[in-house]
């Protein structure tokens, strides 16, 4: 048990009620993150000593224990802070046994090492024979002649290389006067015994030899692979040398198709000074699984990598994997081109790495489900596709490095959404924008005033795709992507009061401050996975949808010659009444005076305006491609998206058509069925946007 445990479990005793995480982390002056990671350890050593140990939510943790209870517990961790393991580290140190003997081992020999019972490994021991299947190995249970470590050498290598790996510690990496592989080298929550036991995994010396070799050899290695891929080519070569006795038989024609690597001289150069260092001959066997890791060796950004598929496949299958994934955590990450980049880079060595049976160990493995558990969840839901392109499913471990390139990702966003971007129209001149603009920049904090433009260039599309958040005008203007203010051109006390309120009613519909939380939140706690809707809020949607969809209007072939023939048509035929015709008409003409929002370029028009107390959606597709201006570019546009909502819309009415708008920014499939599907097609796919907004 480390100082931090023991600490933890002293102050447990001394207190009678419950504690919080935030107390103890106050008290010991430590991490929450690291209270809990001993709380988990705390609470098998209590298992285990038949202590009662409390954990209620929302109220903390507490000993269940009389006073004499406590006295005795005191004595026992005064008298030995490192005898105990958890299981956790029980189970390293058999695992690291096991795969070290030549020869069956009793259970017995674990539970003297170890002092705890024969059942205690028993259980233990379930344990490990998971984490051997995960590597490719199985655990024999020999009656009467104990337990033994069945599987091929090279996975057996690949076993303890991984074990090793995963616990280092990464603040050591870079510290010279730590000993590579020495107890020192691994995490500092480990007992000193569970730290001797993984570092007698490997011979030392051979692993300090192998080091100096291989730095020589190639003095960038270390800066063409990341840290753990260059820790396991040591281990990897290491082992090697360690086990020689122990052959390795690869597939004959594995090991033909190895020798067109362009990796593969450059690594039998570096065997060849390793076998006349030690004197001994290597077999083709050998020299594949080196290079094999080589060649599926994870390397930083930049660095360059052996081409496994084509660019455009590569590209394809990245685009749709994110496209997936900004579509269930509803935040849109399309617009990254480094995650795109990161993205394809992975891909080119997982899918030699999985394609060939290779294992990467991921030392971050349980942080990432910790800390990113829904992300990891949805990471895992949408590159499962993978196995129909290699034939083999993707690991958790491959997971895992896929979520931290989506993690950063939005932790990039969140950064830099912590201010609102707002653009300014300008209506009368542009010595009055540039009034309006001064005024704000002055006058508003956590604003930021990204550009002025023209009236007729906007587009609210390509705005929402720059992240625009707020359009500010001076006179009225109608909006329904982005949220739109006027304001006086001298912004007056009034108008800055209503430029705070709408940047707090976008911060929170935005939840800018919390979009990787919410994403990574493992739990989906109600209160943010789900919109805070009560009864009411709930039947209101419901009615809503209903009625959007029992009176959605469909029309396929229509004919017209230019928007404003379009726009008669539309007004003509989604009207409800006669009297609404002229009113449809003259407001829709309105809003295209600033310009038509094309929401791609396979010729999608968003036509909406707000008429007395309509609620009604519609696409109409035109038989033949007619010309619109979005902003500055002339466009050819075959369908349209129509919305139109009551004058006096309540809030909730208006928050739901904005998900169907942004629902076709952001869902491709709603909008290629919305173009191109059936009546059916498009109503399931707009079912669906309804569904999950109130979900």
């Amino acid at each position: 048990m480390d100082k931090q445990a023991v600490a933890i479990l002293e102050l447990l005793m001394h207190e009678n009620d419950y504690v919080t995480y935030s107390y103890i982390s106050n008290k010991l002056d430590i991490s929450i993150r690291t209270v809990a990671r001993n709380i988990k350890y705390l609470e098998s050593y209590c298992k285990d000593n038949h202590i009662k140990f409390e954990i209620k939510r929302g109220e903390g943790i507490r000993l269940l224990v009389i006073d004499e209870e406590r006295l005795k517990l005191k004595r026992i961790i005064n008298k030995s802070d490192s005898g105990y393991l958890s299981s956790a580290e029980r189970k390293i140190v058999i695992i690291s046994e096991l795969l070290a003997m030549k020869e069956a081992v009793k259970s017995y020999y674990f539970s003297s090492i170890l002092k705890v019972s024969l059942g205690t490994v028993g259980r233990d021991l379930e344990e490990v024979e998971k984490w051997l299947s995960q590597n490719g190995l199985k655990l024999i249970r020999c009656r009467g002649n104990g337990l033994l470590v069945e599987g091929e050498e090279s996975l057996v290598r690949e076993g303890i290389a991984n074990l090793l790996i995963s616990y280092i510690d990464t603040k050591n990496i870079h510290y010279s006067f730590i000993e590579f592989m020495s107890p020192e080298f691994f995490k500092e929550e480990l007992s000193r015994f569970t730290k001797v036991k993984l570092s007698e995994s490997v011979d030392r010396s051979i692993v300090e030899n192998i080091k100096k070799i291989v730095d020589n050899y190639d003095s960038h290695i270390k800066e063409t692979l990341v840290d753990e891929s260059y820790f396991k080519l040591i281990l990897l070569l290491s082992l090697m040398v360690q086990r020689k006795d122990r052959k390795i038989r690869i597939d004959e024609t594995k090991l033909k198709a190895a020798k067109g690597f362009v990796q593969y001289d450059f690594i039998i150069m570096l065997l060849r000074i390793i076998e006349k260092y030690y004197q001994f001959s290597l077999n083709e066997s050998e020299i594949y699984m080196i290079l094999i890791h080589f060649v599926t060796a994870r390397i930083r950004q930049g660095s360059t990598a052996e081409q496994v598929m084509n660019d455009d496949d590569l590209l394809a299958v990245a685009h749709t994997i994110i496209f997936n994934i900004q579509r269930d955590l509803q935040v849109k990450l399309d617009y990254d081109n480094d995650l795109m980049n990161r993205l394809v880079d992975h891909l080119k060595l997982l899918i030699v790495r999985v394609s060939m049976n290779v294992r990467v160990a991921n030392n971050f493995l349980e942080s990432i489900k910790d800390e990113y558990g829904q992300i990891f969840a949805v990471v895992k839901k949408n590159v499962s596709f993978l196995k129909s392109v290699i034939g083999k499913e993707i690991n958790d471990e491959e997971i895992g490095y896929i979520t931290i390139h989506f993690a950063a990702s939005l932790v990039a966003l969140e950064n830099h959404a912590k201010s609102i971007k707002a653009i300014v129209i300008c209506m009368s001149g542009i010595g009055t924008s540039k009034i309006l603009v001064e005024k704000i920049k002055r006058q508003v904090k956590n604003i930021e005033i990204v550009a002025t433009i023209s009236s007729k260039a906007v587009n609210e599309v390509e705005l929402s795709g720059q992240g625009i958040d707020l359009i500010i005008s001076s006179v009225n203007m109608e909006t329904f992507i982005i949220p739109s203010l006027v304001v006086h051109p001298l912004v007056r006390e009034e108008d800055k009061m209503r430029l705070y309120k709408k940047i707090n009613e976008i911060t929170e519909k935005k939840n800018i401050l919390s979009i990787t939380k919410r994403a990574a939140n493992t739990k989906m706690d109600a209160q943010i996975s789900k919109k805070d809707f009560n009864t009411e809020d709930t039947l209101y949607y419901l009615k809503l949808i209903h009625n959007l969809i029992d009176d959605f209007y469909f029309e396929t072939r229509v004919s017209a010659r230019t928007k404003l023939t379009l726009i008669e048509y539309i007004a003509k035929n989604m009207a409800a009444e006669e009297s609404y015709r002229e009113l449809i008409l003259k407001r829709l003409l309105k809003r295209e005076e600033y310009g038509s929002t094309v929401i791609d370029e396979g010729g999608l028009v968003l036509f909406h305006c707000k008429i007395k107390d309509c609620l009604k959606i519609g696409v109409i597709r035109l038989l033949s491609p007619i010309e619109a201006v979005s902003g500055d570019v002339q466009s050819a546009i075959s369908t349209a998206f129509v919305i139109l909502m009551p004058d006096d819309a309540d809030d909730r009415i208006v928050e739901m058509l904005s998900a169907i708008s942004k629902g076709l920014i952001v869902n491709k499939n709603f909008l290629q069925e919305v173009c191109k599907g059936t009546k059916e097609a498009v109503l399931k796919h707009l079912s669906d946007v309804l569904v999950n907004f109130i979900s």
